[in-house]
């Protein structure tokens, strides 16, 4: 098991002990760890805006055959794309300027 998967397979663990009555005296651990959970996934996004685009996987340009390259059309061959949640973010900051 990847350490991905167990990050994510615990994270699923811990929404369902929070929303369920599987186990309610462990339901109040369970949302700490939810909400301690997205703040450093917020405090992330801040820090590390960018992650490396899924398609050329950060080079800017993908592979063809016979040793050809192009330019990857997702990122525009910079290799990196905006985290969701700095979307999230920016969305947040746009609309609380907006509304000010």
């Amino acid at each position: 098991m990847t350490p991905k998967l167990a990050y994510r397979l615990t994270l699923l663990a811990a929404l369902t002990v929070a929303v369920s009555d599987i186990a309610p005296a462990w339901r109040g651990y369970a949302w700490l760890y939810l909400t301690a959970t997205a703040l450093l996934y917020l405090v992330a996004c801040w820090a590390f805006p960018y992650r490396n685009c899924r398609a050329c996987k950060g080079l800017g340009r993908s592979g063809r055959r016979f040793g050809g390259f192009r330019l990857c059309q997702r990122c525009d061959a910079t290799g990196r794309q905006l985290r969701a949640g700095r979307k999230a973010l920016n969305a947040f900051g746009r609309h609380r300027n907006r509304t000010r």
